[in-house]
């Protein structure tokens, strides 16, 4: 008995998947997996970039801005 290729049983799987489902559905579906996958590597890429520009910004933050009233200590009343 002769054993198929795997590149043989790949061009069957596809001839099989080409000729059982519509070549339409399957493009749609590809392109609407696609748009999904983009969108998720986009919202990643975006979080990360923001993360490492709160990085790159905390040092000059805590040198420039002014500390507030609230960290700083309370002034205290004389007493009467």
């Amino acid at each position: 008995m002769i054993m198929s290729t795997i590149a043989q049983v790949k061009h069957q799987v596809d001839r099989i998947w080409y000729a059982s489902f519509q070549t339409d559905l399957v493009d749609t579906l590809a392109a609407h997996l696609r748009r999904h996958a983009l969108a998720g590597v986009q919202a990643a890429l975006e979080l990360a970039l923001l993360e490492e520009l709160e990085t790159y910004r905390q040092p000059y933050r805590q040198q420039y801005l002014p500390v507030s009233r609230s960290s700083a200590q309370a002034p205290t009343r004389a007493a009467c």
